[in-house]
């Protein structure tokens, strides 16, 4: 703070509503001030020239039609820390705050600074504050909870989680345990119908996130049910556009999902970045199922990134030989009686109008690696997916064109 006032331009002092305190002002005593300009004392402005304290007699000084007023400058840190000056400065001197501009004010710190910081400024009892943020403190409660089992559906540790929440030890674990109890007691979603058969009819994808290559959400949410319970913890290192994590915080699963170049709303689902072609994530926890919506190899060239290590810029040796290393690190992380299942479509059209069966490749590779066959389900696109060229093609040189998308589900 200096100590000898300076002499600044009216024009310059603002006045930042959701940073002052008062709600209304008293005329009489802006008057009264404008008579008595001599013997006022200098108001007190941040380094912005934001004020701290003196409305009534900046007020005065404009009835007055002066242009400049004395200040008394003290330096602010941030927006909290100019607000309790405010407080502070009003409870010594001036025109007191009412109680509904305290109460106001109470219920606008709460939760942002220590309790009785707020209960010394305003100068009131902690029953009396209490009672005013009642509210507000169950609604930041109820806010901290969500963002405590948001953390942990992504596979954070309890004790990663009261790091990054600054808890004492053991706050989340209560919290979680809690949650547990509800969740572990609620049905499957009301709006949700499983397949009863192995042809899956879901050829428009409903995913929010635009993204190439999504699968409708209805793919993951059947096989959640049928292959998970809550709580239990999938694992996508194809991520995509999120459907996995709508998916799983929808059902209450786990999840650890990864991409190599998520998309920044992914990011903000939770989507972690990581390259599972140089092995599987540190802190991975043991899923109970593992989801594989991999670039479709050749038809999903360039679409993702262009990066060496992308599936879909890879060689067709290179490509099978990832999914060997990833089956192999799979079987070794993966729970006993967990699942793999994995979607994909067979190239044709940009493989010279050949078919390679990717999904009998694929599936292959992983009995090889120990895995147990379970069932093969037929997710089919819209024929919407070739245009007229293609489709006279097919007519003139009497090919089949590929609409089918097969999930292919293993047992460890």
């Amino acid at each position: 703070m200096t100590s000898i006032p300076t002499l600044k331009p009216v024009s310059e002092i603002k006045i930042i509503e959701k940073l002052y305190p008062r709600s209304s002002v008293d005329t009489k005593t802006i008057q009264q001030y404008a008579e008595n300009l001599e013997v006022l004392p200098p108001i007190e402005v941040n380094q912005n020239n934001i004020l701290i304290d003196g409305a009534h007699r900046l007020s005065a000084y404009k009835q007055c039609k002066k242009e400049e007023i004395p200040c008394i400058v003290t330096e602010t840190a941030n927006d909290d820390e100019l607000y309790i000056l405010t407080l502070q400065r009003n409870a010594v001197h001036g025109l007191q705050l009412s109680m509904k501009d305290k109460s106001a004010v109470a219920i606008r710190l709460c939760g942002s600074i220590e309790d009785d910081v707020i209960v010394k400024a305003l100068s009131i009892s902690d029953r009396t504050f209490r009672s005013w943020t009642k509210n507000k403190r169950e609604q930041l409660e109820k806010d901290r909870d969500s963002k405590v089992i948001d953390l942990w559906l992504q596979c954070y540790s309890e004790n990663e989680i009261d790091k990054l929440m600054e808890f004492g030890h053991g706050t989340s674990g209560n919290i979680v345990e809690k949650f547990g109890k509800i969740a572990k007691n609620l049905q499957q979603p009301a709006d949700f119908t499983p397949q009863l058969y192995n042809i899956w009819n879901f050829a428009r994808n409903n995913n929010e996130t635009k993204h190439f290559g999504n699968v409708p959400t209805e793919i993951t949410e059947n096989l959640l049910y049928a292959y998970t319970e809550p709580f239990d913890v999938v694992f996508d290192p194809f991520g995509g556009g999120g459907a996995t994590i709508d998916a799983c915080k929808k059902w209450n699963r786990r999840y650890f999902v990864s991409d190599i170049q998520p998309t920044e709303i992914s990011i903000q689902k939770g989507m972690r970045t990581h390259d599972i072609t140089i092995g599987l994530p540190e802190g991975l926890p043991k899923p109970k199922l593992v989801f594989l919506d991999p670039p479709y190899w050749k038809q999903a060239k360039g679409q993702y990134t262009d990066k060496p290590t992308d599936l879909s810029n890879m060689e067709l040796s290179q490509f099978y030989d990832q999914f060997d290393k990833l089956f192999k690190e799979i079987y070794k992380k993966i729970a006993v009686n967990g699942y793999v299942a994995f979607i994909i479509q067979n190239t044709q059209w940009l493989n010279d109008k050949k078919t390679e069966p990717h999904s009998h490749k694929i599936w292959n590779i992983a009995e090889d690696n120990g895995f147990i066959f379970e069932t093969i389900i037929h997710a089919p696109y819209s024929t919407e997916q070739y245009n007229a060229q293609q489709v006279n093609y097919a007519k003139e040189h009497k090919i089949f064109l590929e609409l089918n998308r097969e999930i292919v589900v293993l047992r460890r």
